[in-house]
């Protein structure tokens, strides 16, 4: 099995482009962007590949825990087409 890990990307102040057609898994171990717009980085990125998201303190700047955590999950579920949890 092939891991791609990526952290501290920090896409709000610079693009980031990767190819991740040579791996099995995505980790994306913090700081990818600010609020969600990391899911939807990794969604536009990376079709078809499971990913792991383990949130930084810089996807937190300016939300507040729960609520982030919320919209998140909201993100997610748009993205696997499910309406509600």
């Amino acid at each position: 099995m092939k891991i791609r890990i990526l952290s501290d990307l920090h896409i709000e102040f610079e693009s980031f482009e990767v190819d991740f057609s040579d791996c099995d898994l995505i980790v994306l171990a913090g700081d990818v962007h600010v609020k969600d717009k990391g899911v939807k980085w990794i969604e536009a990125q990376a079709t078809n590949k499971p990913v792991l998201y383990i949130l930084g303190n810089h996807e937190f700047y300016g939300k507040a825990y729960p609520k982030l955590i919320n919209d998140f999950i909201a993100v997610i579920l748009k993205m696997l087409d499910v309406f509600s949890y």
